[in-house]
């Protein structure tokens, strides 16, 4: 009798834990918020974590310097030797038309025969796209940040002048391409082709904005930047 009494409150007190466990795990499944469940990365900066001074405004606006770096360096279209990536990229300066050593690839371009799935044309798509993706995301963020308004003006401007320039890029290798001037989800990434016409126009607003924006000259390590007259040549 003894040996039942003990057993039975001993089952009874591990069923009340269980019921006490139980409402302790739905008022704590209950309470979790939102905001709670929403939490930045411990890993990495958010959008709106990096862009809030002016110095990280700058350093934002630098790497449109390095996406163009990436582009003119021909690295991305597989082509190492910088004085041939010249020749393809600026055909007319050079042997168009002879189908001989590294100028092939003009010969091709020229011709009308280059495949889309050439290097030439698929990296670049993705280079131009990620200039264009940057420039969008300092246009979101850099009017909020409370900075010194020539800086802020001078880096709206590059944005500008680069989104303009990288376009004007697309433009002259694929005609009408998408137009985002929005940093874009890649949910967003198959948006259909705007005319050349669009596109054209879109080059011009932004080549404009960037003229009246940016400054006329540079001075000590911010020489090699651009400038409105570097806009109104575009």
């Amino acid at each position: 009798m003894g040996y039942w009494f003990k057993s039975h409150i001993l089952n009874k007190k591990i069923m009340k834990n269980k019921i006490i466990l139980i409402l302790l795990s739905v008022c704590l499944l209950s309470s979790c918020s939102d905001s709670f469940l929403d939490r930045n990365s411990l890993s990495g900066l958010s959008g709106g974590d990096f862009w809030t001074t002016q110095e990280n405004a700058i350093l934002g606006i630098n790497t449109l310097y390095h996406s163009n770096r990436e582009y003119t360096s021909g690295n991305g279209a597989g082509i190492t030797n910088p004085a041939v990536f010249i020749g393809v990229t600026e055909f007319g300066m050079l042997d168009d038309f002879t189908d001989i050593s590294y100028h092939s690839l003009n010969h091709q371009m020229v011709t009308g025969t280059m495949a889309a799935s050439n290097a030439f044309f698929l990296n670049f798509w993705g280079i131009l796209y990620k200039g264009i993706y940057r420039a969008n995301t300092a246009l979101r963020y850099i009017p909020d940040i409370e900075m010194d308004k020539d800086i802020k003006d001078r880096c709206i401007g590059e944005a500008k002048f680069f989104r303009s320039y990288f376009y004007f890029k697309l433009w002259d290798l694929y005609g009408g391409v998408p137009i985002y001037d929005y940093a874009m989800s890649p949910d967003e990434a198959y948006k259909p082709r705007n005319t050349e016409r669009e596109v054209y126009e879109f080059i011009v607003r932004d080549m404009t904005d960037a003229y009246a924006l940016l400054p006329a000259n540079y001075t000590g390590t911010d020489v090699g930047r651009a400038t409105k007259w570097a806009a109104l040549a575009m």
